[in-house]
Parts: structure tokens; sequence; C-alpha cells
């Protein structure tokens, strides 16, 4: 970005002139290559899914938002050559990476269609707004692609189901325990590999409206007041996204604790970000990826399992994993980059 080069560039001038003797103060960012389908591919060791999201070692980086655009624009094609015109519209505005990469992102952290549509929804007006022309028909004055933004967003979910399997695997098991749970009215409480104790418990809530006086005036002010009852849609809902979160928390911890060890105390991190001084940055790396590995060593998923089922009823098993050999991550060029 051209501030940041343009950083870059005072801090390489800085060196030039004084040499060895320059202090960097530029942090030097690294990031995860779609952090939450990386959880989901080492928890059910996936080969598909690693080589997809740089887990496994390659000679380039791997681009999961490019082999769902690539799934979607075949999809679409067929559907074109059948004869639908939302399809061919779609074609004639373009179905690129850019497009898919918003839905997929948001997938391990509670994602859905509607969701999908309405950033679907949100980049047709933006188009039109930069000169873009509207391939469809022309319902109203007001342009949203509403119901074209409905289409591609559910090409767009089953291309995501077919190129990375294991995430819906993993999501489909960990919300039906939640609805169980939810059915038995207990709350999922689960513990992170940093330790921490985690409580998912939504309850059912009830608005209810109280008229007082303020300042001599009658005002009407309304609050919730929560129930015992745990509400079945919302504790669904949030059970895989938590999950995947407290896996990207406890990383986050294993990492900056580990790197504070090794004497590496200036760090930077949002999420899945993590930025340190170039003089730090060969060892950041190599923290990275040990930490990463270690979280998925044991079977998370099974160790889920036995966690939940230590409070509420028994669960099916979970699913079968793949043979992909976790420590090859050491060896990734690309997991965080």
């Amino acid at each position: 970005k051209p501030f940041q080069f343009l950083a870059f560039c005072f801090e390489w001038s800085a060196y030039l002139r004084e040499g060895n003797s320059f202090f960097s103060r530029l942090p030097v960012q690294m990031d995860g290559s779609n952090n939450g389908l990386q959880h989901f591919s080492a928890l059910m060791l996936d080969t598909v899914g690693a080589k997809l999201t740089n887990l496994a070692p390659s000679d380039a980086p791997q681009d999961v938002y490019q082999a769902v655009a690539d799934k979607v624009l075949l999809s679409v094609q067929k559907e074109a050559d059948s004869g639908s015109q939302i399809a061919r519209g779609w074609l004639k505005w373009g179905i690129t990476r850019k497009l898919v990469k918003r839905p997929i992102m948001i997938l391990p952290y509670g994602g859905t269609i509607a969701a999908m549509r309405t950033y679907l929804s949100d980049m047709i007006v933006e188009g039109m707004a930069s000169g873009k022309e509207y391939p469809w028909e022309k319902r109203t004055s007001f342009v949203t692609g509403w119901k074209e933004s409905g289409y591609l967003a559910k090409q767009i979910n089953n291309a995501i189901g077919e190129v990375m399997r294991c995430a819906n695997a993993v999501m489909e098991w960990i919300r039906g325990a939640a609805k169980l749970f939810a059915q038995n009215q207990l709350p999922l409480t689960w513990e992170t590999p940093s330790g921490f104790r985690v409580l998912q418990n939504y309850l059912r809530v009830t608005p209810r409206r109280i008229q007082t006086m303020l300042d001599g005036a009658h005002v009407s002010m309304r609050y919730i007041d929560e129930t015992d009852e745990v509400m079945t849609r919302r504790a669904v809902q949030g059970s895989s996204p938590n999950y995947i979160h407290s896996l990207d928390a406890a990383h986050l911890t294993h990492t900056v604790l580990s790197a504070c060890e090794q004497g590496v105390d200036d760090l930077m991190v949002i999420h899945d970000c993590f930025g340190v001084h170039a003089a730090n940055a060969g060892n950041l790396s190599r923290i990275l990826r040990k930490e990463f590995i270690e979280i998925h060593l044991p079977h998370r998923l099974q160790n889920l399992k036995l966690q939940l089922e230590r409070y509420g009823p028994e669960l099916p098993d979970v699913p079968e994993r793949g043979t992909f050999d976790i420590n090859l991550v050491n060896q990734s060029e690309y997991l965080f980059s």
C-alpha cells in the first residue's frame, strides 16, 4: 500500500545513511492465510484443505479464494448455457477472486448465506456507483441486485462446501453438539489450549417497558430481562465461530508468551496479524509455526467432545480425520506471510 511503502522508503534511506547503527522502528507484519479455514484444516488433518490454506509446504502461495471462484465460475457457466439470465448477468459482471473473498472470509466465524448475500449486494451497489454497467433487468429505479446476490450467495456456499469439505464437517458436528446441549437447557463450556475456560450461554430474553418520570416528564424505558432458558438458535449459530475464535486466541496467547521468553517483547497483534521489528521477523516466523503445531498436535475435536460430555449428554463421534502431518507446518513458507 502506498503509505506503507513510503514508510519503508524512509527506513531504507535512513539505513543507507547510518549503516548498522540504524535502529528500525517499522513493524514487519505477518498475516495468517485465511486463519479460520487453517484451523478447520488442522482440526481434520485434511490434505486438501491443508494445501489450499498453506499449512502444507509449497513453492508458491496457495489461494483458497481463487479455488472457490473457479468452482463458482464453472457452475454459473453451466447454468448460463442452460438459459439462466441471472447466471449470464454474473458472467458479464465478472466472477473474480475479489468478489468471493469476503463471503469466504466470514464462513469460519458464523457467516450465513444471508450475510454473503448482503456483501454481494453491497458490491453491486458500489460497482454501479463507480460506473459499472448493471447486466440484469432493472425492475425498479432503485437497484440493489438483491435477487441476483441471493443466487450467487448459494453458488458460493455450494462451492465452499466442495472445496473445503473439512470445514463443513467440523461445523456440522459442533453445531449438532450445541443443539443437543440447548435442547437439554445446558450451556457449552470448554477449555482452550491456553487454559482459558470458555462458557457459551445464550439465554432467551424478554423485552420489557416501564413508564417513569424523569425531570418532571413521562419517560418510557425499554430493558431486557434474561430468562433461564437457553436460546437454541443463537447457541447453534455461535458454537462453531466461538470455538474457532478460542483457538485463534490461544494461538495468539502462546505466540506472545513464547516470543517474550525469547526476548521479543515489542509486538503488535490484531487477531491473526502479528508485527515485530525487522530484526525479530525470523524469530516470530518460527514461533508462529511452532505454536500452531503445538495447538493441533492433540486431537482437538476429540478433546472437545470429552470436555463437553463432562457437563452434558453423550455426543456423536467426531468426524474422521485425514492423513496430513501437522509437523509439515514447520516447512510451510506461506502459513503466515
